[in-house]
This record gives C-alpha cells, sequence and structure tokens, in this order.
C-alpha cells in the first residue's frame, strides 16, 4: 500500500474540512449535517472548528435556533457553492466522454409548458438515447441552472444571471377560448367589453391574465371577475374545454382538443420562451443532447405557432391534421375522458 505523503494530508484534511462546514451551513444544524454525513457530532464539530483556526475567523454564531453562518462564513458558503458545481461538472465530463450521452439531465420549465409540450415529445429522444434518464421539473417557478438546481431551465422570463448562457428559443401566442358546450350555452362575446356578461376562467399566473400590463385593453380587462381559479395549466385547461367559462390559453392547444374554440375579441399577448444553461454545459454530453431536442421542439419552422409573427389557431387546423401532433395527445386525453366517465356518477346513483 503507498504511503501517504505529508503534503497529501495537507490537501485532504481541509478538503475534508470544507465539506463539513459546508454542509453544516446548508442545514443549519450540526446535529443534522452529522446525521447526512454519517459522522459523530463530537468529529464534525472538531473539523470544522479546525477550519475555523485555519482561516483565523468564526464561520458559525451557535444560537438556540441553529448554527448560522456569519459574514466571514457566508462568503465562504457562496465561493464553496461554486467550487462543488464546478468539480461536480468535471467529474460528469470525464464520465461521458468518449461514448454515447448517459446520465441524468434535469429540465427545469414552466408548467404548462412542459405538461402540454415538452414531455408528449420525449419518447423519440429517449429512443435515441437509451442511456439518458430525463427528470423534468414543471412548476410555476423555473429553476436557475447557476444554482445547481437543474442543468437547462425553459421560462417565460430571461433570466438575469450574469453566468449563464440565455438563447431565445421563439414565441408563446395566447388568446381567448372556450368549449362548444360554454358557446351553445352562452354565445361567444365579439368584443372585450362583453368578457363582463361571461364566465371567466383564470389562472393565478400575471403573465397570462387578462390584465396583462402590455395589453391596449388591460385596465377594462382587470374589472373582470373570475368564476373559476386555477394554479395549474392542466386543471386550467380542462375547466376551459368542459365549458366552465373564457379562457387563455396558447394557440396550439387546439392540437390538444377541438372541443376548445378561438374567441376573436382582438385579445392577444405574446411571450418570449426563454432557454438558459451554465457556460460549458455544451461540453457535457446528456446536457448537449437535450439542449439540442429542445431547440428542435421549439424550431419555428417546423412548429410555426412558435415563430414571431401571430398565426390564427384555425389557419393551424391543416397543419394539425397533416401532422401527427394531435396523436401525440390523444392517449392522454383519452385517459382523461375514460377517468371522467368513471368517476361521474349514473343518472340512477345521483
Amino acid at each position: 500500500m503507498t504511503r501517504k505523503r505529508a503534503d497529501d494530508t495537507e490537501i485532504l484534511e481541509p478538503l475534508s474540512e470544507l465539506a463539513c462546514f459546508h454542509v453544516v451551513g446548508e442545514l443549519n444544524s450540526f446535529r443534522a449535517a452529522a446525521t447526512r454525513l454519517k459522522l459523530s457530532p463530537q468529529t464534525l464539530k472538531r473539523r470544522v472548528t479546525s477550519l475555523e483556526a485555519r482561516a483565523g475567523v468564526a464561520l458559525f454564531k451557535r444560537t438556540q435556533v441553529g448554527a448560522l453562518l456569519t459574514v466571514e462564513g457566508q462568503a465562504l458558503y457562496r465561493d464553496l457553492d461554486d467550487f462543488w458545481r464546478v468539480s461536480a461538472a468535471a467529474v460528469k465530463k470525464i464520465s461521458e466522454a468518449g461514448g454515447a450521452p448517459r446520465g441524468e439531465v434535469v429540465i427545469s420549465i414552466n408548467e404548462g409548458l412542459g405538461t402540454f409540450w415538452l414531455c408528449p415529445r420525449f419518447a423519440n429522444f429517449l429512443g435515441r438515447n437509451t442511456e439518458l434518464t430525463v427528470y423534468v421539473r414543471a412548476d410555476a417557478e423555473v429553476g436557475n441552472p447557476e444554482r445547481g438546481d437543474c442543468d437547462v431551465s425553459i421560462s417565460l422570463n430571461r433570466p438575469d444571471t450574469p453566468n449563464l448562457i440565455a438563447r431565445r428559443l421563439g414565441y408563446l401566442h395566447v388568446m381567448p377560448f372556450a368549449s362548444d358546450e360554454y358557446i351553445e350555452a352562452h354565445g361567444a362575446p365579439t368584443s372585450i367589453e362583453e368578457l363582463h356578461q361571461h364566465r371567466i376562467v383564470e389562472q393565478t399566473n400575471e403573465q397570462f391574465g387578462f390584465d396583462a400590463g402590455d395589453h391596449p385593453a388591460a385596465d377594462d380587462a382587470a374589472r373582470l371577475a373570475a368564476a373559476v381559479r386555477t394554479n395549474t395549466s392542466a386543471a386550467h385547461f380542462w375547466s376551459i374545454a368542459k365549458g366552465a367559462g373564457i379562457g387563455l390559453l396558447p394557440t396550439y392547444y387546439r392540437a390538444i382538443s377541438r372541443r376548445i374554440q378561438p374567441i376573436d375579441i382582438g385579445f392577444r399577448l405574446r411571450r418570449e420562451i426563454w432557454l438558459s444553461f451554465s457556460k460549458g454545459s455544451r461540453e457535457i454530453g446528456r446536457i448537449n443532447a437535450a439542449l439540442d431536442f429542445i431547440t428542435l421542439c421549439f424550431s419555428a419552422q417546423q412548429f410555426p405557432w412558435f415563430g414571431a409573427e401571430f398565426i390564427h389557431p384555425r389557419d393551424l387546423d391543416r397543419w394539425f391534421e397533416e401532422n401527427d401532433l394531435e396523436k401525440r395527445f390523444e392517449q392522454f386525453l383519452d385517459h382523461c375522458v375514460d377517468l371522467e366517465e368513471k368517476t361521474t356518477p349514473s343518472s340512477e346513483e345521483s
């Protein structure tokens, strides 16, 4: 067995102390950090105390509510965040060199785009990348690759983190829709003013509301009273599709269901779709493969509704019919309809 040199120990001991410090700083607790690291509390405290002696400053304030970072501790914690992230990326890069992309890629995306656009398209991607797994975090709060909570993010806001690479993928065009059932029962409005006579379905998302600040009719639309308010795109879509009222949806939702009809009242919104990732991500096989796939999914040449110009949903119908887009959703919709029929009481039961 090779005997460790003194300079090896001088390197390894501080690294061990820094790792202990970082976990305590994350959890604000010596006891919780010791449990995670599988160390005794005494060993953990000894290593942190040794680090403080090396640094010549206190890194924690021991309080009744936990171990809180001092100003110096906060600065060291931020630097270590960058160090661990770069180290992890280097290890992944080496492990993926010279072979097919493998491992997990974490994609953080706006909940609606993730549920109704990106996820239904993964079959071909995974068929070509059999060593990859995908973790899609579809949520209203989109992650930040710079913080290390995802590899790639797709959002409707341009990220302002300096170290991120941001690319505009395309545009999301939004307009009012209602179901055939609702229109048959209540008619369709012909102006924004007439919306006050109808039931409104609202998703609690300031970017998609009728009162969006960048629309000329925002002041008048802000006075609309919502009959149904939801906090997810799936609940929002199904509320509209099943006749609850009129709500805003992206134009490509006509491919998801023909039971919804666009309402032409001159109200349209356009939002930019942004892709962001950390510098060096293109050199990591699994992330590079995901970036190529995502870019293709939002190509305006293949999917014209993501282009800069608004295309009316009715003009997209022929495109939907000539391509297989509707087939990508029909199994999902059939399942939802079957589930609804199974859970809806019959006339004899009600």
